[in-house]
C-alpha cells in the first residue's frame, strides 16, 4: 500500500523492536493478528477525549473498521471514485471475472492519490481546519 508522507511521519514515532513489522507478534517473525485490542485502546481515548466535550456520552462502540468507514467516507466526499476506494481498503472488484484474470495492474498511482487526499482532510481534521463530526450508527440486530 502506497503510504501518504503523514502516515509515513507517524510510523517513524512507534517504538520498534522488530525492523520487519510495524507491528510486530510476540516472536517478531510474523505480524500481529489481533490489532483489535489496539483499536479498543484508541477508542477508549477517543471516548475520553468525547467526554470532554459533551459529558453526557457514555457509549462508544469502537470497532476498528470505524477507521476504515471513516476513511473511506471521508475519500468519496473528496471525490475519490468508488473504485479506487475499494482497491485501497483491498476489496475484491466487481465485474467480469475473465477482465481480473488479465488485468494485472496493481493501481499504485490510483491508490497513492486516494491516500494523500484523505492524508490532507485527516490532517485538516487534526489542526482543526476542517470540521468533524461524531455520528451515532444504529446498533446491528
Amino acid at each position: 500500500v502506497p503510504l501518504s508522507r503523514l502516515a509515513l511521519d507517524i510510523f517513524a514515532t512507534i517504538p520498534r523492536s522488530y525492523d520487519e513489522w510495524v507491528f510486530p507478534g510476540l516472536t517478531g517473525r510474523r505480524p500481529r493478528r489481533d490489532v483489535t485490542r489496539g483499536a479498543q485502546r484508541v477508542g477508549a481515548r477517543v471516548l475520553e477525549r468525547l467526554r470532554d466535550v459533551d459529558p453526557t456520552i457514555t457509549v462508544f462502540d469502537f470497532k476498528g473498521h470505524d477507521l476504515r468507514r471513516t476513511a473511506s467516507t471521508k475519500m468519496a466526499e473528496n471525490g475519490i471514485s468508488q473504485a479506487d476506494i475499494a482497491r485501497v481498503l483491498n476489496h475484491s472488484e466487481g465485474g467480469p471475472r475473465v477482465t481480473q484474470v488479465y488485468n494485472r495492474y496493481e493501481y499504485d498511482k490510483e491508490k497513492r492519490a486516494a491516500l494523500d487526499v484523505w492524508a490532507r482532510t485527516l490532517a485538516g481534521i487534526i489542526k482543526g481546519r476542517r470540521r468533524a463530526a461524531v455520528l451515532p450508527f444504529a446498533k446491528a440486530r
